[in-house]
């Protein structure tokens, strides 16, 4: 699985979360009627994805899309804000801050030397 990011240019524009499984590309079904800014994506594994948002985040995993807040002090709604990830988990840094995610649930801030 690849997860993307797409932003619909039609008035007023949304932001798409897109999964490739196999040969195409597909809309999410987010669950819930609950909206977020959508900043960058990375996934741990081929079937774990983190989408970081404002005030919500998506993790697309094996049983489909679910919703996580947004550690404190993240805001995914300005250009400054990234996450990358590797096996043992993300890494999200917004300007000084960083937050690590451990498969579960955002660690603290821990400022940026």
């Amino acid at each position: 699985m690849a997860a993307a990011l797409l932003q619909r240019g039609r008035w007023p524009s949304e932001n798409v979360v897109l999964r490739q499984d196999g040969s195409g590309w597909a809309i999410v079904a987010l669950p819930g009627a609950i909206g977020s800014t959508f900043a960058s994506v990375s996934c741990r594994a081929v079937d774990d994805c983190l989408v970081v948002g404002d005030p919500l985040d998506v993790q697309l995993g094996a049983d489909g899309p679910r919703w996580v807040l947004a550690p404190s002090g993240a805001h995914a709604d300005t250009a400054d804000e990234t996450v990358d990830c590797v096996a043992e988990g993300c890494l999200r840094v917004r300007g000084s801050g960083s937050w690590w995610w451990d498969g579960t649930a955002w660690g603290p801030r821990v400022e940026l030397p």
